[in-house]
């Protein structure tokens, strides 16, 4: 059976089957019967079956033709094979299902396999798209910020967050959260809004339109409260009376309208002979006074409608008018470029002066002793009240702004001046010193009007775009400013507690105040020069303080008695600090000579270098193990304190004046006089990022506490506060514009404090939120609107996007 073919072989088995009895006696079987039991075709069986009687195997019998096994002796050796052959037949198949099986198994495996590679190499392009798209819309929502609307930015930077948590959007939404001003817009009015007016209590608030209107708002809730109907076109200008029960509003058909402002009835329409142009409420005695087109002004007896008093002297239309604080003066601004003083008693014009363009607003600070305008050149002036009216720009303001000012307005103190125009800016400004304090934006049209609320904390503003704004301006509750009387003022420092802010200079006395009320607690007579650096120890008990006279000394912070020193160097002591542990003491010298010092004993500890150059900062890492040092050749190096390892950080080609050490101690920040920021990575010298932060010398760096942001203090008189791990501005800090020395956080990162060359220590709230979820929750309470549709189109590629406003829209992201 070797010579035949599987086939034939497995054909055989069938027949032999049917040849033999189990107990091995012979069947004859019939050819056809053959064929049809082996289930195989005629044309392969009768060959096999001549082969098979060939071979004696099988004898062929002729009549009837029938085929049966040759000899009995034969059954059993057939029997015997057939079985051998079925077996290793079933092994066969046996092991080709196994095989089967085994690869089956090995496809869906593999099948499976490639489905979870699929699919995780899927969400990872999704996730990378997500994330380009999340830093895409971080970088548009910076943008905003610096350049357009905030909220916007606010808004994008919400949706950069939603849709991936990288780095970017967290800073994008820190930032867009921090120079969040916008508390409400108010929308309603289908052409520009001509005026906002609030009441004296702030419970109400009144806008007027070109669309023929005045509508009414609560002053809390800015629910929209009532509308008036006016009479003949728009609506120019409208205002209060003193017990907000009464509202004035302009008409075109030349009249003055008084609104009772509960039930929206007209009290009564007062002639201004051509279409009224202005109107202003004496907020000291019920007068009400009119403008017109024709440059004549008119005052009234608000509860009788009774005329007081008719004002000519301008020669074309009113644009503004305001009553001093007192109500004995009215000011009015013309188009013929003049400003005028009447006697409300008698009309009489008691003062003029002229201006060189178009004067459009006019404002009386809260003394009376001032006026300030604003119009088409641009620049807020400062007029006194006497007879001879005489303007002066605004302190730190060009000869020419940039664009037009339409509205100016001084806060109830007089101590800040507002402006606004077509640039869709409004500015605010301190008014002795014209430092800008706020440059609001978010208008999409030109600013029509503005006003400070009652209560000085907010600024409303209304807009040719068809809205009115209200702004929140009010100053950081827990600020301090205090002029030290000390000269120049070198450096601050917190408490570790936090409740204690301190502060020295050029006038060698260290003086320490309560950081929440700025009420002084001492004055330490610390050296008889300047003092450079002061810190306090970590448990808050001692503070060391360096000087330019060679030395450093430790005092009690509560007592100021000196506890240790002089720790002597032979030229200025430039920095000086406690290590995290308290047992040591590191002093940086111009001398070239950084030292170590026994904290209890004030012994000197073996010496960490010394150069022919001096050094200006130096730090201790949170374990107290490493020690980083700046240098004025340009060099900055971190110390192993044990060993004195010593790590360049290379890199730097001029004078390096700050070093900090992050928190987690892997981070080391350096800055100098380039105006640059460098982060290192503290083990291996790597440098991690470098931005450009500032225009002159940075004379301080500091992490917060979470390390998630970086502080810098700068000659060009800003204290900016930056992202750590993506170098993106998030606020800057001005105080009188004089060079900032040094600039540090609170324990919790929450405030800062800053000095400088203006001998002022000033205490600012950061206004960063501590982690995303309050990011998060301050955005959502900061945002008047969602996104439009145009605006979801433009960033977001689709015509709706999702309300960031939503609790649930927000609440998976972490």
């Amino acid at each position: 059976m070797n010579s035949v073919t599987e086939s034939q072989r497995r054909t055989a088995a069938r027949m032999f089957g049917y040849l033999v009895t189990p107990t091995g006696s012979k069947i004859a079987q019939r050819t056809e019967d053959l064929i049809l039991l082996s289930q195989a075709r005629a044309e392969e069986v009768t060959p096999l079956l001549d082969r098979l009687a060939r071979e004696r195997i099988l004898c062929h019998i002729e009549r009837p033709e029938r085929y049966e096994i040759f000899h009995d002796v034969l059954a059993p050796a057939i029997l015997d094979w057939k079985t051998r052959y079925e077996k290793r037949q079933q092994a066969q198949a046996q092991r080709r299902l196994v095989m089967f099986t085994t690869a089956l198994a090995l496809y869906f495996v593999g099948t499976i396999i490639g489905l979870i590679v699929y699919n995780v190499q899927r969400r990872r392009a999704q996730e990378r798209e997500r994330q380009s798209f999340s830093r895409e819309l971080a970088l548009a929502a910076i943008q905003q910020d610096q350049f357009g609307d905030p909220e916007l930015g606010l808004l994008l930077a919400m949706q950069a967050v939603r849709i991936s948590h990288t780095p970017e959007a967290e800073t994008s939404l820190n930032r867009s959260v921090a120079l969040s001003r916008v508390r409400a817009t108010l929308s309603g009015h289908s052409g520009a809004v001509n005026r906002v007016a609030v009441n004296r209590n702030g419970s109400r608030l009144a806008t007027a339109s070109d669309d023929g209107t005045v509508k009414i708002w609560d002053g809390t809730t800015h629910q929209l409260l009532s509308t008036f109907n006016g009479r003949h076109g728009p609506v120019t200008d409208a205002a209060w009376n003193a017990d907000g029960a009464m509202l004035a509003s302009t008409a075109q058909d030349g009249s003055v309208d008084l609104w009772d402002a509960s039930s929206g009835r007209e009290i009564r329409a007062l002639s201004t002979g051509s279409a009224a142009t202005a109107v202003a409420f004496s907020q000291a005695e019920p007068l009400v006074a009119g403008g017109s087109q024709d440059g004549v002004v008119r005052i009234w007896e608000a509860d009788s409608g009774r005329l007081r008093a008719t004002c000519r002297g301008h020669g074309t239309r009113i644009r503004a008018l305001a009553f001093s604080p007192d109500g004995g003066r009215l000011a009015s601004v013309s188009d013929d470029r003049s400003l005028r003083l009447w006697e409300t008693r008698s009309g009489r014009n008691i003062g003029m002066g002229e201006d060189i363009d178009e004067i459009w607003s006019v404002a009386f600070s809260s003394d009376g002793r001032t006026i300030v305008t604003s119009g088409a050149d641009g620049v807020p002036k400062v007029w006194g009240t006497g007879p001879s009216l005489e303007a002066k720009r605004l302190a730190g303001q060009p000869a020419a702004g940039a664009e037009p000012l339409q509205a100016t307005a001084y806060d109830s103190d007089g101590q800040r001046v507002a402006a606004g125009g077509l640039e869709r800016i409004a500015h605010i400004w301190e008014a002795p010193s014209g430092r800008e304090l706020y440059a609001l934006r978010g208008h999409t049209g030109p600013i029509l009007s503005l006003m400070f609320g009652p209560d000085n904390r907010s600024l409303l503003t209304s807009s040719a775009d068809g809205t009115a704004k209200i702004w929140d301006v009010a100053p950081s509750p827990d600020s301090l400013v205090i002029p030290a009387g000390a000269g120049q003022l070198l450096s601050t420092a917190f408490s570790p507690d936090g409740r204690k802010v301190a502060a020295a200079g050029e006038d060698g006395k260290v003086r320490i105040w309560d950081a929440g009320s700025g009420g002084q607690l001492a004055v330490i007579a610390a050296h008889d020069a300047p003092v450079t650096r002061i810190a306090f120890s970590s448990d808050g008990r001692r503070l060391v303080c360096s000087s330019l006279d060679g030395t450093a000394l430790v005092f009690d912070a509560a007592t100021g008695n000196r506890v240790l020193g002089p720790l002597q160097h032979k030229n200025t002591v430039a920095d000086a600090a406690f290590s995290p542990d308290g047992r040591l003491i590191a002093t940086a010298g111009w001398d070239g000579v950084t030292s170590l010092w026994d904290a209890s004993s004030g012994k000197p500890v073996p010496t960490l270098r010394s150069s022919r150059y001096g050094f200006a900062a130096l730090a201790f890492s949170p374990d107290s193990a490493l020690l980083a040092t700046a240098g004025l050749d340009g060099s900055a190096e971190i110390w192993d304190i044990a060993s004195g390892r010593e790590l360049k950080l290379s890199g730097y080609h001029g004078r390096v004046f700050g070093v900090a050490f992050g928190p987690e101690g892997h981070r080391v920040a350096t800055a100098g006089d380039d105006g640059a920021v460098r982060i290192w990575d503290a083990r291996s010298g790597k440098l991690l990022l470098e931005f450009a932060a500032h225009n002159n010398w940075i004379h301080s760096i500091a992490f917060s506490r979470d390390g998630k942001t970086l502080l810098t203090a700068s000659r060009d008189g800003t204290a900016k506060l930056w992202a750590a791990e993506t170098g993106t501005q998030l606020l800057d800090f001005t105080g009188s514009g004089a060079k900032i020395f040094q600039a540090v956080f609170n324990p919790d990162g929450t405030r800062i404090a800053m000095v400088g060359e203006d001998g002022v220590l000033r205490v600012e709230r950061t206004r960063v939120a501590s982690n995303l979820a309050e990011s998060i929750a301050l955005a959502q309470s900061h945002l008047t609107r969602a996104m439009t549709s145009q605006e979801c189109r433009q960033y977001l590629h689709d015509t709706e996007c999702l309300d960031v406003r939503r609790p649930d829209v927000m609440k998976l992201v972490k």
